[in-house]
């Protein structure tokens, strides 16, 4: 399952164009199924690697400099940072992202809500595939960025009229 949702995501961000058009096609349902999947496999990836990285790192200084450390408190230290930063991808990821759609409504006219939310599901792929690598949040945000735009030019392309027979969609 992970693998077919990593190759997916690489599809998306190797050759963004091809794949927002074949958004079109997919259903709502499935992009959101995509897109949970995704969320909760970075909250559980960004868990395992809080919990794991201060615990690889106190047994380095006690390896090699000699430090005490407490390891009971030092675990339930990890334990407490993957824990909370598992939840903030998962709060992040739905309420914050509604939000953001509520606000890129305000400013994207021409499409329905869910055409939007579509392309904003998978403009977010490069923070859900390589979010939980520490420093690359940033210019995760921006290559986000340029996918949603990608996104939008892809579907405001090909603007339907009003007496087409896609309009019935």
């Amino acid at each position: 399952m992970v693998k077919k949702l990593v190759k997916n995501g690489i599809k998306i961000l190797i050759n963004p164009e091809n794949e927002f058009n074949q958004l079109k096609k997919k259903t709502f349902e499935n992009i959101v199924t995509y897109y949970l999947k995704l969320l909760l496999s970075l909250a559980l990836v960004a868990g395992l690697v809080n919990f794991i990285f201060p615990i690889l790192k106190a047994l380095y200084l006690d390896t090699f400099f000699i430090i005490e450390i407490d390891y009971l408190r030092l675990l339930n230290y990890s334990f407490s940072i993957s824990t909370t930063t598992a939840f903030f991808y998962i709060v992040a990821g739905t309420f914050l992202v509604f939000f953001l759609s509520v606000i890129l409504r305000m400013f994207i006219r021409g499409m329905t809500y869910t055409e939007l939310m579509k392309i904003l599901f998978y403009a977010l792929t490069p923070i859900l595939l390589f979010g939980w690598i520490p420093n690359l949040v940033a210019s995760l945000f921006i290559w986000s960025i340029f996918l949603f735009v990608v996104g939008i030019s892809s579907y405001k392309a090909e603007k339907v009229t009003k007496d087409s027979i896609n309009q019935r969609d």
